[in-house]
């Protein structure tokens, strides 16, 4: 399915896009999986493009040297938060901390509208556990434009076309073909909106999981409102860390298998098994204990006994896909009706 060094995954998912869907979710190869993540973020096909453009990560990171204090300061105080216990990471300036240092400021000048905002460095350190430096830059630079869709498009571009505008991607034949492959839609994997101003996607997301909570677990949503309790006080590093920030490594790169294929609908469905797998001790807590046992620091607890297989098992059978979209088009019109 990869080839040599990954050449043939993109025309097998051009001719057989069910069976690498049916990969992805019973787990991709740990000895393949930094590659296949490199290909299906986009990231090659990105590096790729970058060479044409004269924009390579070398240029980009040299570029940026001293361009934003403030981003950089930023980006310091984040580095020893992220993965703190995580050989790769724990050294203080040691080789993990200093190739993720690198990304985050690489990546604020490369998309100055976006710069470094926190959250960011949860998702570049997980690529970054599983590919090089440069490969990482590219893949998180493509995910946060749209993945394979829009890998041939500048920041701008992209940007455009993962927020819902009608603008299409340039007509070249490596673009068209990506845009066969590719299983997810560039809105549903695209990340840029997690961190924009406003943060649009982190706002639609949250939307999107209140009704998929109230449809698909009534009585436990409405405990959790009678006590206060936005889902958004808990489900914010969920989507915005796709799971980086909470869940365990061994069940996390599970989840993210399946979204760099099929997009954000995965985080939706593992946050409702989440949920449904714990809703009867959750309807026991009040507000303090609800917060508790939600927090970041404790929702792997929510696992229980629960093996990556068996959390995907569970996740994939709750249909969102209808739900997700029709709660998407509330949030188009509320936001279109709320401006002035």
């Amino acid at each position: 399915m990869l080839g040599v060094e990954g050449s043939t995954l993109m025309s097998y998912m051009e001719q057989k896009p069910m069976k690498v869907k049916r990969r992805a979710r019973k787990g991709i190869l740990p000895q393949f999986r930094g590659l296949a993540w490199f290909i299906l973020s986009g990231g090659r096909a990105l590096m790729a493009n970058s060479g044409i453009e004269g924009q390579n990560y070398t240029a980009i990171l040299q570029k940026a040297t001293g361009r934003d204090k403030t981003s950089d300061e930023a980006i310091m105080r984040d580095l020893d938060r992220t993965f703190p216990t995580n050989l790769y990471f724990m050294d203080r300036q040691g080789k993990g901390q200093l190739a993720l240092y690198n990304i985050l400021r690489a990546y604020s000048s490369y998309d100055p509208k976006v710069g470094y905002v926190q959250g960011m460095s949860y998702i570049v350190a997980v690529l970054l556990v599983h590919m090089n430096e440069e490969q990482a830059f590219w893949s998180f630079s493509s995910l946060m434009q749209g993945g394979q869709l829009t890998a041939a498009m500048s920041p701008a571009a992209a940007a455009s076309a993962g927020q819902g505008s009608s603008s299409k991607v340039p007509a070249s034949s490596t673009a068209n073909k990506q845009q066969q492959a590719s299983a997810a839609a560039p809105e549903a994997i695209a990340l840029r909106g997690m961190f924009t101003e406003g943060m649009p996607l982190l706002q639609l997301s949250l939307f999107q999981w209140q009704g998929l909570l109230e449809s698909e677990l009534p009585k436990l949503a409405f405990h959790l409102k009678t006590q206060g309790l936005d889902p958004s006080l808990f489900g914010t590093h969920w989507f915005n860390t796709l799971f980086s920030y909470t869940l365990p490594f061994h069940h996390l790169v599970r989840i993210w298998d399946v979204y760099m294929v099929e997009g954000i609908k995965i985080v939706f469905r593992v946050a409702l098994t989440l949920m449904k797998l714990n809703a009867s001790k959750l309807l026991a807590f009040r507000f303090e204990g609800l917060v508790d046992v939600l927090s970041s620091k404790k929702v792997a607890r929510l696992l229980g006994s629960l093996s990556p297989n068996q959390l995907l098992q569970a996740a994939l059978k709750i249909p969102v896909s209808s739900r997700l979209k029709g709660k998407g088009q509330e949030w188009k019109s509320f936001v279109q009706n709320s401006r002035p």
